[in-house]
């Protein structure tokens, strides 16, 4: 962090937020994603449970 002055203080921080914020953003969505591919892997997606053939095979 630059010590020169405080407005160089200031744009050092305010970049730094710009760039990491994006960065911090996509890896929660990449760690939702996989706890959210876990759960559903081991309970499968809710609805009908299918069994057998339908009434319209021959």
């Amino acid at each position: 962090m630059p010590l020169e002055s405080p407005a160089e203080a200031l744009r050092y921080v305010v970049l730094g937020t710009v760039l990491i914020e994006p960065v911090l953003l996509a890896l929660r969505r990449l760690a939702q994603q996989d706890v959210s591919g876990r759960l559903f892997a081991r309970t499968g997606p809710p609805g009908p449970a299918v069994e057998g053939p339908g009434p319209l095979s021959s």
